[in-house]
């Protein structure tokens, strides 16, 4: 429960009211833009297992950050939060983590429950 109140407040300074459709229903919901939204494209849940422990997993599983695979996030919401960065999560450009091993990462992150 707390690291889905911690995540909302963080979610919450991410850009709000940019004209996408809401990432989650209800009061306060961040809205996440067009480009942002869609499928997950890949399957490859090794791949994403992989990077998401080479890229993501200093943080996100050495207790820096919240474990991401603790509870289910929309992946439209996971790929603006990797590619704008929250307030306290830096942004990830293309140059660290491709479009393509974005999508790897978020199957795996399906894979696990963890993304939808």
């Amino acid at each position: 429960m707390a690291n889905k109140v911690v995540g909302a407040l963080l979610l919450g300074m991410v850009l709000v009211g940019c004209g996408g459709a809401s990432a989650e229903g209800g009061e306060g919901a961040v809205e996440v833009p067009a480009q942002y939204q869609g499928a997950v494209t890949s399957t490859d849940t090794a791949r994403g297992e992989q990077l998401f422990t080479d890229v993501c997993g200093a943080c996100h599983e050495g207790g820096a950050a919240p474990d991401l695979r603790a509870e289910s996030h929309g992946a439209p919401m996971i790929r603006m939060t990797v590619r704008q960065g929250d307030g306290q999560m830096p942004p990830l450009g293309v140059d660290r983590l491709s479009d393509d091993d974005l999508e790897a990462v978020l199957a795996y992150m399906v894979s696990v429950n963890a993304a939808q």
